[in-house]
């Protein structure tokens, strides 16, 4: 049997199939053709060292150890509940995973994420300059560096304005704005200016919430040398347990969903009428995260399919393109309230 780096979602073991396959096959798994595969077995040692994380239990509310693994770590691809495990019996030797049922041996540190959240609630409507429940900073320091995500040079991002008329901008009009004009935002507060971009033209278009009939210049950046950023999209995807020795991973596992919580802080939309307040969280995080030294943060977009960027500074940012866009249609998706 084979598994193929499309048999999962972690970076880190796509990588290690692609190390250590010898030849291209189909996939016994997910069915993908010509790919890199190797026999599942080979993944043992990294499976078994997170597996001591989840205990047997006879215990009627006790999972599948798949189950567990997806909603931790997001380690599968798209497979059925049943392939993965297959799949999971194959990698440890041991059919009884099939049938037998876990329980996680520790839990999230809910007080971490309750801090959060009366933190944000003191921000907005009780304390806003000497806050009484920040959260603790160096403790998330040592957490931010498991989502550190370097952008590499030359690594194209656009960043979109709609016009005052069919006129385009020009492209020395496309950076971040005079302090003086910058107003709140999800990452800067007001009189602060950042560089906010997308990762594609799409994305960008969707951020500025532009109307039908309305014209865009679309702006064009290239990274001029590597960028150092605090990945927020999805700590649970970005995160491979496999890279982390037993020890800090065990504390790491206590803290993903407090992480998970910070990275939604980023993402959630927000009603324009109460975004004054509402970004007072995540402008409070970023400051945070700049203060730490790094270039900016990444976070999911909540209106397109692509993700955002904040760069607390332009200097490693160069214009290359401006493109002028017409609004054609516009999409609004809704399910009762």
């Amino acid at each position: 049997m084979f598994c193929c780096p499309n048999c999962f979602n972690d970076q880190f073991l796509k990588d290690q199939i692609k190390i250590l396959s010898k030849v291209h096959n189909n996939c016994s798994f997910c069915d993908s053709e010509n790919v890199p595969c190797i026999n599942p077995y080979k993944l043992n040692e990294y499976f078994s060292s997170i597996i001591y994380l989840y205990a047997e239990t006879e215990d009627s509310e006790g999972r599948n150890i798949e189950q567990l693994l997806e909603e931790d770590w997001l380690l599968f691809g798209n497979l059925s509940n049943s392939k993965r495990s297959d799949l999971l019996c194959v990698i440890l030797d041991d059919d009884s995973f099939h049938s037998n049922k876990f329980k996680r041996i520790i839990s999230s540190d809910l007080e971490q994420i309750k801090r959060w959240d009366d933190f944000r609630n003191e921000l907005k409507h009780e304390n806003r300059y000497f806050p009484q429940k920040s959260p603790l900073m160096d403790h998330l320091k040592n957490l931010f560096e498991y989502l550190i995500y370097k952008i590499k040079k030359d690594t194209d991002i656009y960043r979109a304005r709609i016009n005052s008329d069919t006129e385009i901008f020009h492209l020395e009009e496309m950076g971040k704005p005079p302090n003086k004009k910058v107003g709140n935002g999800r990452a800067n507060p007001v009189g602060i200016s950042y560089f906010y971009a997308a990762s594609d033209e799409e994305t960008a278009i969707a951020e500025i919430r532009p109307y039908i009939g309305n014209s865009v210049t679309v702006a064009k950046f290239k990274i001029t040398e590597q960028a150092i950023m605090v990945d927020l999209r999805n700590p649970r995807e970005t995160i491979s347990p496999f890279m982390i020795d037993e020890d800090d991973l065990l504390n790491l596992y206590k803290d993903i969903g407090y992480l998970n919580r910070l990275g939604d802080e980023l993402s959630k939309p927000i009603i324009p009428k109460e975004a004054n307040l509402e970004y007072l969280p995540s402008q409070y995080l970023c400051e945070m995260i700049k203060l730490f030294n790094y270039d900016g943060v990444i976070y999911k977009s909540s209106v397109a399919k692509g993700y955002n960027l904040a760069f607390f500074n332009d200097d490693k940012l160069t214009g290359i393109s401006t493109q002028l866009f017409k609004i054609t249609k516009v999409i609004y998706n809704s399910e009762l309230w």
